[in-house]
């Protein structure tokens, strides 16, 4: 399975004997994310087009100290569902966000299978309630250039409620709020029974709302209220030259206070 994310990217297998799902760390491109009292395995949602054809992925930029390069493409989902057609001149050639984000999964569907000696499985991805019928044929044709014709999309909601354990009976009702990278999603949803599941799906919406408010608006914020006690603003040139490594670092004092009541940057 996989969950695709504005932040992160995160992998999951079924374990037939222990009967749940477990997450799928991948050495070269995976960090650890602690989450309560435990340590899960995340892609951050990077890609970094280098020097002769190559591309480093998830935590080899960050390792490599690449995230804010102007070769690196971040916020890959939120760029897709807003059908946003920039691209980037690297090396001679443009690169769109589709294309970059398509790279990007590629690599982590081939090296996860490589892994965990996978070859004929099906594939799941998560789907965004309010996704729309281009960032789904997207997905099939990442599928497609991974080489893996078996898959299937499962509405995003409902992965929610199976993975947090709730036991989904035809006909409960969730109200379901994400909150994430790039935007925040609320949807009530109505578990659908088995013979009205069309298109992989699980439930059917009955009301959804949305946001452009994400976890990149908070570093937003910070960025400006750095700039405000320092008496800078953006239009600046000298602002604007440090502008991508202050926002990653924006972003990084963000992580650091979900868990801890002060933190600094310099």
């Amino acid at each position: 399975a996989v969950d695709f994310g504005t932040s992160n990217t995160v992998l999951a297998v079924w374990d037939p004997e222990a009967q749940e799902g477990k997450a799928l760390g991948l050495a070269q491109f995976s960090r650890l994310y602690r989450q309560g009292e435990e340590l899960v395995p995340v892609v951050p949602s990077v890609i970094h087009y280098a020097e002769q054809g190559a591309s480093w992925i998830g935590n080899q930029v960050l390792e490599k100290g690449l995230y804010d390069s102007p070769r690196t493409f971040r916020w890959l989902k939120t760029y897709i569902m807003r059908k946003n057609p920039g691209k980037k001149r690297i090396a001679g050639r443009d690169i769109s966000y589709f294309q970059a984000g398509k790279d990007f999964l590629s690599a982590l569907l081939l090296f996860a299978c490589e892994d965990a000696a996978f070859e004929e499985e099906e594939i799941a991805f998560t789907v965004p309630v309010e996704a729309f019928e281009l960032y789904e044929d997207w997905l099939c044709s990442v599928a497609e250039q991974a080489g893996k014709g078996r898959f299937r999309l499962i509405d995003e909601a409902s992965a929610a409620a199976l993975g947090y354990g709730a036991r989904i009976q035809p006909g409960d009702i969730y109200l379901i709020f994400d909150f994430g990278g790039g935007s925040l999603d609320v949807a009530v949803v109505l578990i659908e029974r088995e013979e009205e599941i069309s298109g992989s799906r699980r439930c059917r919406v009955l009301g959804k709302a949305g946001a452009d408010l994400g976890g990149s608006t908070v570093d937003g914020w910070l960025f400006a209220e750095v700039l405000r006690r320092k008496g800078l603003d953006d239009t600046q040139e000298f602002v604007r030259r440090i502008s991508c490594t202050l926002l990653a670092r924006c972003e990084a004092l963000k992580e650091a206070l979900s868990t801890e009541k002060e933190a600094q940057i310099e």
